[in-house]
């Protein structure tokens, strides 16, 4: 059974015979079950919803398209570019949710104050850093697992509200061209 308990077992297993791991290159094994471990306590510690397939590290990794988790700060090459309050994070491991394209995330209408509302919506869970020029958060693994137990949630929420506005949009217009051509 995966559970943190059962890695940690093997775990201090491995490690009664760490001298020939560390002689044998093809033996790396012990650096994946510490991972495994991380990976188990992110999951039953932290509640934080993992892929089957994802195995974690403290430096870092990609969850999902837009999600991301590692350490930030101290004396790791991974910073905030524009952090809103000018914070920096000193070594902190931190869930980075990333929209890169802004209001493209839900379609190529761009509707910003759609967005915007989407973007405020997942504020409400308590980011300890904000890239607002990026569209970034950044959330503590506390912070993280309520996140993550209903980000997914949430996107579904307003692509389907987004779907809805838009053929609202598209019928608007529709219209709008329709009183063109007939002169009105």
């Amino acid at each position: 059974m995966k559970t943190k308990a059962n890695y940690i077992a093997l775990l201090h297993d491995l490690r009664k015979h760490k001298e020939l791991i560390a002689e044998d290159s093809d033996l790396y094994c012990l650096g994946t079950v510490k991972n495994k471990v991380f990976t188990r306590e992110l999951i039953e510690d932290y509640g934080w919803i993992l892929p089957e397939h994802i195995t974690g590290n403290n430096n870092w990794f990609r969850i999902a398209d837009g999600l991301t988790a590692g350490t930030f700060g101290g004396n790791t090459r991974r910073s905030i570019s524009w952090e809103d309050e000018a914070k920096d994070p000193n070594g902190e491991f931190l869930l980075c949710v990333s929209f890169s394209t802004g209001a493209y995330f839900f379609g190529e209408d761009y509707d910003v104050n759609f967005f915007k509302a989407f973007f405020q919506e997942l504020e409400t869970y308590g980011p300890s850093f904000k890239d607002s020029v990026n569209k970034n958060l950044y959330f503590t693994k506390e912070k993280a697992g309520v996140f993550l137990q209903e980000y997914s949630e949430i996107v579904k929420k307003h692509r389907e509200l987004y779907r809805g506005e838009a053929d609202k949009r598209k019928a608007k217009k529709l219209r709008e061209e329709l009183q063109k051509l007939e002169g009105v």
